[in-house]
């Protein structure tokens, strides 16, 4: 899948990853999954730099550990959600933590499990906050 992909390709480009696979995923162990992800963010910023990617409830996931994880806050260099839910998204208020970090929101407009109103959705709590706009974008697959 995707993940792989990117797990095959980017190391030959210098940047690490750190794949994580939820020790009890799906919806209803939510808590779950973020704490899973929030300990690899915890693993990975020892090191360095982390930019985190979630798919669905990923994208959910890994906006709600990025806040758990708040201690390491300074190390997250961007999030990216890929065609992501809205249950478990953390408020505006609680995302302001992320300011300083960039964002990469991304739907299809064809997305038959979840609508772009979610992206819509997770796009303006990430923006009320003052980040930096320069750093963030929105973006809508045409007929995916």
């Amino acid at each position: 899948g995707l993940y792989d992909e990117l797990a095959r390709r980017l190391p030959s480009a210098g940047i690490s990853v750190l794949q994580v696979a939820y020790t009890c995923p799906g919806a209803h162990r939510f808590d779950d999954c973020v704490a899973d992800v929030a300990r690899a963010v915890a693993l990975a910023a020892a090191q360095g730099s982390v930019v985190l990617v979630g798919h669905s409830m990923g994208g959910a996931v890994v906006l709600a550990a990025s806040i758990e994880a708040a201690s390491f806050a300074q190390h997250v260099l961007g999030v990216c959600t890929l065609a992501a839910q809205t249950r478990g998204v953390p408020s505006a208020g609680s995302l302001d933590a992320l300011s300083s970090a960039a964002a990469l929101v991304v739907h299809g407009t064809r997305d038959e499990k979840l609508p772009v109103s979610c992206a819509r959705e997770i796009w303006q709590r990430l923006n009320a906050s003052k980040a930096e706009q320069s750093q963030r974008r929105f973006v809508l697959l045409e007929d995916t």
